[in-house]
């Protein structure tokens, strides 16, 4: 919420939390993803139709966009490693640092997209002026850290 109020000028509403086993796609959309490593290893994802893509990066870029191009993507991309960089900067405090990829972003139709050995997917829907974009979210302890999954770190994995 706070990088759409900063950087796009935009309020955003949260939508109910929930979690689902695997990332889901839309038959057409933009998917764009940061990995993360450290102790605790995962993933942090956006994703929204092309149409919502578009006014993201209109209102990012300050142009009009109304098809999706690599314009689009990179703002779209950057939207996600500053959105995924903000829950990393918030979780490195409960579970130690943490390294971010480079985002990586995906429009295409009919896709399919797996991550590895992912258990679950936190996943947070946000609203503002009819547009939905989705905010998923997955970090598990890495094998040879150390922690086990039943540690009291993992409850804030859902904050």
């Amino acid at each position: 919420m706070e990088v759409f109020s900063t950087m796009l000028g935009t309020e955003l509403e949260c939508g109910v939390p929930g979690t689902e086993p695997s990332l889901q796609n839309e038959t057409v959309g933009v998917l764009s993803f940061a990995a993360l490593t450290g102790t605790w290893v995962g993933t942090g994802c956006l994703s929204c139709s092309p149409a919502v893509a578009c006014h993201i990066a209109s209102q990012f870029l300050m142009d009009k966009y109304e098809t999706v191009n690599e314009e689009v993507l990179d703002a779209f991309a950057e939207v996600t490693n500053m959105v995924i960089g903000g829950i990393k900067h918030l979780l490195e405090a409960h579970i130690g640092p943490l390294s971010m990829g480079v985002p990586t972003a995906i429009f295409g139709r009919n896709f399919i997209s797996r991550t590895p050995g992912t258990r679950e997917w936190v996943v947070v829907p946000f609203t503002w002026s009819g547009h939905q974009m989705i905010v998923h979210f997955t970090l598990s302890p890495k094998e040879d850290s150390g922690v086990r999954a039943g540690s009291p770190h993992t409850g804030c994995v859902a904050v």
